[in-house]
């Protein structure tokens, strides 16, 4: 089960109306471990955990944390006590990278052996969509309207709508240009207007009036003022251009279609679209801050290679497993060089390193599994071993 909200819980049998309780569903379910996703999204759970924790003892089911960049990097800012105060009621605190610990407010996690490193893997969708191209299919651009967080807003009976035109064709250019693919959740931590001015100015010096490349962005709108914000400004931009949200399946299709996946995040725990873009064979090409330099590094040491990088004489550096940008020019930089072809190498590795990656999640989730709860059956978990906040 996944909830963000003791609210979230099913129905009771006796009344439709009425929310289930936690403690009752725990109980029920023989639920072994919680796991708990996000400290200030999912507050209300582990607060309601602390709660039940405290009258029924410390040996009630085990609780573990895993911290989401917002947590340390925004959320946490102002809210150094409530962090603290979760972090240290529960069984077991999980980062995806060391960087992680260190933006966290000292003394907000613990220090007692109870926080541990565990690098994020990923795993793509089984059978990764081919966006098909369609005949007759008008193109759809962005519309203010008629999308909603999770995709079309359509009633019960309305017909199905059209399948997602191809990337090419959704950014309203020739398939001989180059695309590259900022896929992000739009709110202000993602910062995707980051490098647009220098884009643009990378395309008004073109020789001629096509654009050299174009940087489309595609993902839920997580916050109407700042996608409003992103609309207003790409008017008046030819160089990027936002495109409408799609499914995991199809934005890692349109990351294949891609000539890299850009990342310009103002912060970041662990980004996941790099990883995928690692996992699917794609170049990377990301803002230089401490949660993306991480991760290029940790893509690295799973292959068991040394991290090393040069910096280009257009201010970026070439990392092993991508390019690192620490300013907007960099970055406009980086996409014009790379618009003249792929960095086989780097894809490789980062290839290799994110299986690596995923086979050590893997693992180090079954020890944390072990030491809350003891040896797991010789089969794995049931169904009702974990649930998920």
């Amino acid at each position: 089960m996944i909830l963000t909200s003791p609210d979230d819980l099913p129905p009771t049998a006796a009344n439709p109306d009425e929310v289930g309780d936690l403690e009752q569903y725990l109980d029920a379910a023989d639920v072994a471990v919680v796991g708990v996703l996000h400290a200030f999204k999912c507050g209300d759970v582990l607060d309601q955990l602390a709660d039940i924790k405290q009258r029924r003892g410390a040996d009630f089911v085990p609780t573990v944390l895993v911290l989401g960049g917002t947590d340390v990097n925004v959320d946490a800012g102002d809210k150094a006590d409530v962090l603290t105060r979760r972090a240290h009621a529960v069984d077991k605190v999980v980062s995806f990278s060391a960087s992680m610990i260190a933006a966290a407010p000292p003394g907000s996690l613990p220090s007692d052996g109870r926080t541990a490193v565990v690098p994020q893997g990923v795993s793509l969708p089984e059978e990764v969509k081919e966006v098909p191209s369609v005949e007759g299919v008008p193109s759809v651009g962005f519309q203010e309207e008629g999308f909603e967080e999770e995709g079309f807003d359509v009633a019960d009976d309305a017909p199905s709508p059209p399948p997602p035109l191809p990337l090419h064709e959704a950014c309203g250019v020739p398939t001989s240009m180059p695309v590259f693919l900022l896929p992000a959740g739009l709110r202000p931590v993602k910062d995707v207007l980051w490098a647009v001015d220098a884009i643009d100015a990378v395309g008004a010096g073109s020789a001629d009036s096509c654009p050299p490349f174009v940087l489309a962005i595609v993902g839920p709108y997580l916050d109407d003022k700042y996608r409003d914000a992103v609309v207003e400004r790409l008017r008046r931009s030819k160089n990027v251009v936002l495109i409408p949200p799609v499914d995991r399946a199809h934005t890692v299709g349109y990351m294949r279609a891609a000539t890299a996946v850009v990342n310009t995040s103002k912060s970041e725990g662990q980004s996941g679209a790099i990883l995928e873009a690692a996992a699917a064979g794609v170049p990377i090409i990301a803002r230089d801050i401490p949660g993306n330099r991480a991760l290029l590094d940790l893509l690295l040491d799973a292959t068991g290679e040394t991290p090393g990088g040069e910096r280009d004489d257009e201010g970026f550096e070439s990392h092993p497993c991508g390019l690192l940008c620490p300013t907007p020019e960099s970055f406009a930089a980086a996409l014009l060089v790379s618009a003249a072809g792929r960095r086989r190498r780097s894809t490789d590795r980062a290839a290799l390193g994110a299986g690596c990656l995923a086979r050590g999640e893997r693992d180090q989730w079954r020890g944390i599994i072990r030491e809350l709860i003891g040896d797991a059956p010789e089969d794995g978990c049931g169904p009702d071993v974990a649930a998920a906040a």
